[in-house]
């Protein structure tokens, strides 16, 4: 795409069954250039509490010919505590908005993930499938 706003919107959505044994950690969001230079252009947008799925957004543009998130990565940790087996599922859902409107809300949970536009918006949402731990 041509990389330009509003930001695009990534959530790793985690299912916790685990009875406590689990918590979210800290999320890192990373982007780069096709050459690989990094760009800051990621950001944690919201860390998931309550919810076990961090939201992170990235602000596409292009500088210097090139684009700032040509590729990147979201990153959160788990914190075991150590009380018994872990039943986990993830999977990892991204949606790049195209020149549309301004973003008026996101959300996710493991069951959903939304993003609400104030005029309407040509996007394009993928996800991986469903991985268990």
């Amino acid at each position: 795409m041509n990389g330009s706003a509003p930001d695009d919107f990534a959530s790793i959505r985690l299912a916790n069954n685990s009875s406590g044994c689990l918590s979210l950690g800290a999320t890192y969001v990373h982007t780069y250039t096709y050459d690989g230079a990094a760009t800051g252009k990621g950001y944690l947008y919201d860390a998931g509490a309550g919810t076990n799925s961090p939201i992170a957004g990235v602000r596409d543009g292009v500088s210097g010919f090139k684009m700032d998130a040509d590729h990147g990565v979201v990153l959160s940790h788990l914190r075991s505590h150590y009380c018994g087996p872990v039943d986990l599922s993830g999977m990892f859902t991204y949606e790049h908005n195209q020149d549309g409107g301004a973003v008026a809300s996101v959300s996710a949970s493991f069951f959903g993930f939304g993003v609400s536009y104030s005029a309407p918006s040509s996007t394009l949402q993928k996800s991986s499938g469903i991985v268990q731990f």
